[in-house]
């Protein structure tokens, strides 16, 4: 399910979180089931709570001016989202991306 216009969205970092423990104690998962959007930063840590249909975005610092962004979608709706993104940039002559 794509998310529409409007839908909540949650910002969660588990930067100082030490552990599966620690995240599953916060109750992290239930901001998956509501179909909100979720930006979480290292969310490395706790992938294995993640739902099976999700997007990272990978952030590459390159330099004071460069970074490299990278998307890496599981499931149908995200691997459509992200093509869809994609398609998009390439249209749009007034937005500077390198896709490596």
């Amino acid at each position: 399910m794509l998310h529409r216009i409007g839908a909540k969205l949650n910002h969660l970092d588990l930067y100082r979180l030490n552990g599966l423990d620690e995240i599953q104690d916060l109750g992290l998962d239930e901001y998956f089931l509501n179909n909100e959007v979720c930006a979480i930063e290292w969310a490395q840590k706790g992938s294995v709570i993640l739902p099976a249909d999700n997007l990272l975005i990978n952030i590459d610092y390159l330099s004071e001016e460069k970074r490299k962004i990278s998307f890496h979608p599981t499931g149908q709706c995200h691997d459509e989202l992200v093509v869809g993104l994609i398609n998009k940039l390439k249209i749009d002559k007034e937005v500077k991306w390198n896709f490596l």
